[in-house]
């Protein structure tokens, strides 16, 4: 994974302190850090950097960031991937026009929230077990099976 040494200098003391601030005033630990994941956004416009890099959602800024914070709270920068991986990269790379239009600027400001789910209600939290498979049909959507 690539690094920037210069970056990290400059915005490590910073992020340190955004999330000891964050853990200094919170009551319930087990709560969506909103406060934080807005900060982060409003602070350092995290998610730009993946669509100015187009062609890679690990872009050099971006994982600088997710290395950064993850030596402070690892599942924070768990929620960070989650919103650049399934969220943001995929639209901007993959969507339509019109998917584009109305959840990319909302997803970069975190208006909304990527996620990812699995469910085949039999399987439990065995994911090796999963056996429904998407297909792609002639007009391009997928069957599923």
């Amino acid at each position: 994974m690539v690094y920037n040494d210069n970056l990290a200098k400059r915005y490590n003391a910073e992020i340190s302190s955004l999330i000891a601030s964050f853990f200094e005033h919170r009551t319930d630990k087990n709560q969506f850090p909103r406060e934080l994941f807005d900060k982060f956004i409003e602070s350092f416009d995290i998610f730009s950097s993946i669509v100015r890099d187009e062609d890679s959602i690990l872009s050099e800024e971006f994982m600088t960031f997710i290395r950064l914070i993850s030596k402070e709270f690892a599942a924070f920068s768990t929620v960070l991937l989650t919103q650049a991986c399934y969220g943001i990269y995929p639209i901007n790379r993959y969507g339509s026009s019109k998917q584009k239009s109305l959840y990319l600027e909302k997803l970069i400001k975190g208006e909304i929230l990527a996620g990812l789910g699995f469910s085949e209600g039999y399987l439990g939290e065995n994911l090796e077990l999963v056996n429904t498979t998407a297909t792609k049909t002639s007009n391009g959507m997928a069957s599923f099976r």
